[in-house]
């Protein structure tokens, strides 16, 4: 292994730009980096309005020009059925204009189904990952309370696999050390690459606010997997397998090296 820390972080590691077209985002993780930031700028005044999804119409509106590297779409909301339209609408500017697109999302069948037959003559430029943080919906639904379930995830996947669209996995957060069945789970309808990485910056993220043992449970078992000798023991297991990849929370307790370049190799 490397020593060298990883000096490329956070999506920058997956694509070169973001785009985005709407504030707020209705699955509401317990996590959302999004949410933190917008109430830090006061683009919204509490937690119950990120929930109200509001589209920002000048985006679905403007051009999409040709870009250098790889768009991302979304980063800081989902794609959920009541902005459908708007986000195809912009995935096919974007697509037009010869982009390569790297789809992010908590997948909702319905969206990857319409996404894939709306776009099947760009698929060659689009990349879809989908962020599966455990393989036990009980977990994922407490974190992701409003985002669909561990089923409708895994079907969304295949489809996308199955209609000949490259197709990775976010494990970041990972929300428990069951990575091994994840893996087994995810690895068959993968043809790009599965990333783990760890939850980032909870004390500052996560409304703590009237939480019981419960709650803390669920906190102490998603901060385990991502202890340093489980992080370590991760590498151990996948160090051979060319699907995995690690996020930088992850390369910096294994001190792996950033990739030279950013972007998706499809």
């Amino acid at each position: 292994m490397n020593k060298t820390l990883p000096t490329i972080r956070g999506t920058k590691e997956w694509a070169t730009t973001n785009v985005n077209i709407a504030l707020g985002c209705e699955h509401n993780c317990r996590y959302c980096y999004g949410r933190t930031s917008a109430l830090r700028f006061g683009r919204i005044k509490n937690t119950a309005e990120w929930q109200k999804m509001v589209i920002q119409r000048n985006k679905v509106e403007k051009p999409y020009n040709k870009r250098k590297g790889t768009i991302m779409f979304p980063s800081t909301h989902d794609i959920t059925p009541n902005i459908l339209v708007e986000s195809i609408i912009v995935l096919r500017k974007m697509l037009q204009s010869g982009n390569r697109v790297l789809i992010v999302s908590k997948p909702h069948l319905e969206c990857i189904k319409r996404i894939c037959e709306e776009l099947i003559l760009y698929r060659k430029q689009i990349l879809f990952r989908f962020t599966i943080g455990s393989h036990q919906d009980d977990i994922l639904k407490f974190w992701e309370p409003y985002a669909p379930s561990l089923e409708e995830r895994i079907a969304s996947l295949k489809y996308a696999f199955e209609n000949g669209f490259a197709t990775s996995v976010s494990c970041e957060p990972l929300l428990s050390n069951d990575v091994i069945d994840l893996y087994s789970m995810l690895k068959p309808f993968v043809t790009h690459s599965i990333w783990f990485g760890g939850l980032n910056r909870h004390e500052q993220r996560v409304d703590k606010t009237g939480w019981g043992v419960k709650e803390y449970l669920f906190l102490k078992k998603t901060m385990e997997a991502r202890g340093t000798e489980q992080v370590r023991g991760y590498y151990e297991v996948f160090k051979y397998e060319p699907l995995v990849r690690w996020k930088d929370s992850f390369k910096e307790i294994l001190n792996l090296e950033s990739p030279d370049e950013v972007g998706m190799d499809i």
